[in-house]
């Protein structure tokens, strides 16, 4: 908002006492905006930025429950000698830094922290998080001396002091009292508002449309709400099992107004993409969905400069095929409740799903590959996963097994994985990401929903579906869910087997003495590669964390 030489950054206020180094969109600026100029504030752009500055001249660190959007900025407040962070609600946009009771730096990207901080000691605990999860929950980093700020989280350094805390949690808002067509008109409500205040742009806007429910009501919305054609992109594969371009080119006919641009990825060309996307990837983190999302972003960009997105509506309507051990449990105790009510209080808590069970259908490398897969067993290494989460997981309040490991997820995996993700392929191609489901409100909204809102008759993320039924085709709408994944295991039995050996097995790769070489050749054997579809993720994991080391540690 405001290309003009008036939002170029850093930005002050009228005195030059504040100033604001800022990332991201705020989304209801215009009517912040119109308040604060009723209070007396004066402004000299038209810009979204402008609005935070002036925002904290009136509230403070308080200025962030005002806000809508998604974003990371720094403040430094001149007067008070005081510097203020903060990042959005949900982890939209990242923000990293590096203080030593002298020094504040930050950044939007580890790397760029690196030449002012040096790369300081390898953080070890952060790497058994990465072989377990794929990624590095904040606000660890691979690094020990630089953090990540956490969603919902902001910071203040003054007086040689630094200070952390979490300005934001879900609020889930309690839906037992509204009738299921309440709650569908809510739903349509809240997501029509949530995707016409992120539709405000300065430039070209389009859709990034993968053919399933989520992205596919998006862009239903966005037809309905914008007069131009609707510019949405799909990404597909070669491997017709993996790819869901039928569908993204059945949603494209189906709603009006739609210019449906497509594009299919070869393993070739993934070969090359996988080297461009190391090269961004400061910190180790493999999920191998990058790749497709780099391409369809870099795809977009010819065409225009915004995207929106359907990240977040798995975990807020409950849609992964791993929550089906949780949607069991809930629906066995409620079998219980109803048949034994007298047996059902003696053994709620052994019906609970437990954290090993949850986190079992969500890594990579399960905590009991770790000893034979790592060399040395420092403390470091001890269940570093398992010491960080599982009290998070257990203290965590909610109504049923489904609501908490949604929770969980919304406030772990979507924000340093799934987030992470489309903000390092998107800004690889100069593209920029918008994700109406995370309306912070929308999402208070969704985590409320009853069992029933979020899963009936074997129907996952119920309410969404019957808010589209006849807006989008049946075969939308009740198709199996696929994921968002490339095909590893054909092309790990393919071209791909000589790279892997050669960057697995290198003088270099066992000179670190991280791994049991045996352990990584067993993983290679043909039979494995051949038979074994987790083992291809396995490898992938050990693949990403050698190509970092190649190309950013050594």
């Amino acid at each position: 908002i405001d290309l003009s030489a008036a939002g170029h950054q850093p930005m002050t206020n009228e005195t030059g006492s504040v100033w604001i180094s800022f990332n991201g969109e705020i989304f209801n600026f215009p009517e912040l905006k119109a308040a604060l100029f009723r209070q007396g504030h004066v402004f000299r752009s038209h810009c979204d930025t402008e609005v935070i500055i002036h925002l904290y001249e009136e509230y403070g660190t308080d200025c962030l429950k005002w806000l809508n959007g998604q974003f990371a900025f720094v403040i430094w407040d001149h007067d008070r000698k005081l510097v203020f962070a903060a990042r959005d609600r949900l982890g939209i946009r990242p923000c990293y830094y590096f203080w030593d009771g002298e020094r504040f730096v930050f950044a939007s990207e580890l790397k760029a922290l690196l030449p002012a901080v040096g790369k300081g000691e390898l953080d070890y605990g952060a790497l058994t998080d990465f072989l377990v999860l794929q990624y590095i929950p904040a606000p660890g980093t691979i690094y020990r001396h630089i953090r990540k700020l956490e969603a919902g989280a902001c910071l203040t350094v003054r007086d040689g002091e630094l200070k952390v805390w979490r300005y934001w949690q879900p609020q889930p808002e309690g839906q037992a009292g509204l009738s299921e067509e309440a709650m569908v008109a809510r739903l349509d409500e809240l997501l029509g508002q949530a995707i016409k205040r992120q539709l405000l742009a300065d430039v070209p806007l389009g859709v990034f449309l993968s053919g399933g429910v989520d992205s596919s009501a998006i862009t239903h919305y966005m037809a309905a709400i914008t007069q131009a054609p609707v510019q949405a992109f799909s990404v597909g594969f070669e491997e017709q099992d993996y790819s869901e371009l039928p569908y993204a080119a059945l949603a494209a006919r189906h709603i009006p107004g739609v210019e449906h641009h497509q594009l299919i990825l070869s393993p070739s060309e993934g070969f090359n993409l996988i080297q461009d996307l190391i090269r961004t990837l400061d910190e180790p983190f493999a999920d191998q969905a990058i790749i497709p999302t780099y391409l369809m972003s870099r795809y977009a960009r010819e065409t225009v400069t915004v995207c929106l997105s359907g990240e977040g509506g798995d975990e807020l309507f409950g849609g992964y095929d791993r929550y089906a051990p949780a949607i069991r449990q809930v629906k066995l105790w409620g079998d219980l409740t109803r048949f034994c009510p007298d047996l059902a209080p003696l053994v709620q808590q052994s019906l609970r799903l437990s954290f090993e069970d949850y986190l079992a259908n969500l890594c990579s490398f399960h905590l009991a590959d770790l000893p034979r897969l790592l060399q040395r067993r420092a403390r470091s290494f001890e269940d570093a996963v398992r010491g960080r989460f599982k009290p998070f997981y257990e203290q965590m309040a909610a109504a049923d097994d489904l609501a908490r490991v949604q929770r969980f997820d919304v406030s772990t995996y979507l924000a340093d994985n799934l987030l992470f993700k489309v903000d390092r392929a998107s800004m690889l191609a100069s593209l920029e990401v918008r994700v109406p489901f995370l309306d912070h409100g929308l999402v208070d909204f969704c985590l409320g929903l009853p069992f029933q809102g979020r899963h009936r008759s074997h129907l996952q993320k119920y309410l969404l579906k019957k808010l589209m039924r006849g807006r989008l085709p049946g075969a939308i709408l009740y198709r199996p869910k696929m994921g968002f994944s490339v095909p590893l295991f054909a092309w790990f039995q393919g071209s791909f087997q000589d790279y892997l050996r050669d960057t697995l097995l290198s003088a270099k790769a066992r000179s670190r003495g991280l791994f049991r070489p045996a352990y990584v050749e067993d993983l290679l054997s043909p039979e494995k590669l051949a038979s074994d579809k987790h083992n291809s993720l396995k490898l992938w994991c050990l693949l990403i964390l050698e190509e970092w080391f190649k190309n950013y540690h050594d």
